[in-house]
């Protein structure tokens, strides 16, 4: 009986989100410097949303539209636990470094009205894992809009 209490509290840290009630999902749009051909989106560019438990994220549909001569490319994720710590990494399927942005989504988001402010990209990962800052050039934002949906 000793193990219980001294494993458990180690393999659960009890701060899911409720598996039967409302969970927060989140809408992101990626704006990249430039155009691409419709319906190229995900031939051209992989993603993946990481946090204390990553969680898979899935294109939005429509997966890219186009605004000032720039492609904006749609994705969403419902969040499993209550974590401050997460990060959404793009990068093009052809290679180079993967863009980092980090996400200051609280560990209890609350529901917004509409996407907020463009962030660009914190950090690239370069392919043996260095964090360098983004030149110019890698003119890549985000914005995210929460909501809850049901299981």
């Amino acid at each position: 009986m000793a193990v219980y209490y001294l494993v458990l509290p180690n393999l659960n840290d009890g701060n899911p989100y409720d598996l039967e009630g409302p969970r927060p999902v989140v809408h992101m749009e990626i704006r990249l410097p430039w155009p691409i051909q419709a319906g190229m989106a995900d031939r051209f560019f992989r993603k993946s949303f990481e946090s204390y438990s990553s969680s898979a994220a899935q294109w939005d549909e429509p997966r890219q539209r186009d605004e000032a001569g720039r492609t904006i490319l749609r994705f969403k994720v419902k969040l499993y636990w209550r974590v401050s710590d997460r990060r959404m990494v793009l990068w093009r399927a052809d290679g180079g470094p993967k863009m980092v942005f980090v996400l200051h989504i609280p560990e209890e988001p609350f529901p917004t009205d509409a996407y907020g402010p463009w962030q660009r990209v914190d950090y690239l990962l370069e392919g043996d894992g260095n964090k360098v800052p983004p030149p110019a050039a890698y003119d890549y934002q985000i914005r995210t809009w929460i909501v809850m949906e049901d299981p």
